[in-house]
């Protein structure tokens, strides 16, 4: 992200806060204290010698106290109200990019089923508190397909995009925290297509993805993006001594032929560490 649009991005963040503190006669001073216990937060974000940005879960506590959506405090839209994401979610949000900065165009009003990444993290607020969502980006055992032509692409580079939500699972935290070694904030539920990983995962499988491993974590099944945008259901084996670190992207139905690639050649969006699969 260049200097020119993290300023942009920044200022336009500070105004919405701004405009929501004075709408409620609060200080920036007064807000940070109640949502982070720390009176200066607010002012170091806006500091650049600091060239400090909220994580997401900084914008979420702050959004509660300021009566607001996280989302709203993000991306800017019409609807203030709070546990509610903006009507709008721009189609991949990146501040190089003109329209994360002034929402003149969508590709679909997501209202109140969305979900979205932010800076690498999940950001959704679902009808029953805890949920996970379902999104209706296929992540493809194969060539892979995207079944909702208004799903926008996987989070670019760190930043940012937001998804249209299917359904909303309720797993117990305990067990997705302790059993899965997952973070249960961050698990997003995502149906597999195609038949190249059988036997380990079928078609119709729903795959439990911890977007926060999104960099490797040893020999496992990830959900990875080769520069298509779309999501696909593999194993992944480090090649060993290799330098720089290469893959081997293995489909478990032909595993003696996998492709092998870089690490900069595709994007690790998540580990998956469980699945829901038909008996």
């Amino acid at each position: 992200m260049s200097s020119d649009k993290t300023e942009k991005f920044r200022e336009a963040l500070l105004a919405r806060i701004d405009q929501r503190l004075e709408g409620m006669g609060m200080s920036r001073r007064a807000a940070s204290l109640k949502a982070f216990g720390k009176p200066d937060t607010i002012r170091n974000w806006g500091r650049k010698d600091k060239n400090v940005l909220p994580r997401m879960d900084s914008i979420e506590a702050l959004a509660e106290v300021l009566e607001t959506s996280a989302t709203w405090l993000m991306y800017g839209g019409d609807d203030l109200s709070p546990g509610r994401p903006a009507l709008k979610i721009v189609s991949s949000y990146d501040p190089e990019n003109e329209e994360a900065l002034n929402q003149d165009r969508t590709d679909w009003e997501a209202g109140e089923s969305a979900t979205a990444f932010v800076n690498g993290g999940l950001h959704f607020k679902g009808a029953i508190p805890g949920t996970s969502p379902e999104i209706p980006a296929a992540a493809g055992a194969g060539q892979g397909s995207i079944r909702d032509d208004r799903v926008v692409s996987v989070s670019s580079k760190g930043i940012a995009s937001g998804h249209p939500v299917t359904s909303e699972w309720l797993i117990p935290p305990e067990f997705v925290r302790h059993s899965l070694g997952a973070n249960p904030n961050q698990i997003v539920l995502i149906p597999v297509v195609g038949h190249s990983m059988e036997p380990r995962l079928y078609a119709g499988d729903r795959v439990m993805v911890d977007i926060s491993q999104s960099s490797y974590q040893g020999d496992a099944i990830y959900v990875i993006n080769d520069g298509d945008d779309v999501m696909k259901v593999k194993t992944l084996n480090k090649v060993a001594g290799s330098n720089p670190p290469r893959f081997r992207i293995v489909s478990e139905a032909n595993p003696s032929q996998p492709d092998e690639l870089r690490g900069d050649e595709f994007r690790i969006i998540g580990r998956v560490v469980g699945r829901f699969s038909r008996i």
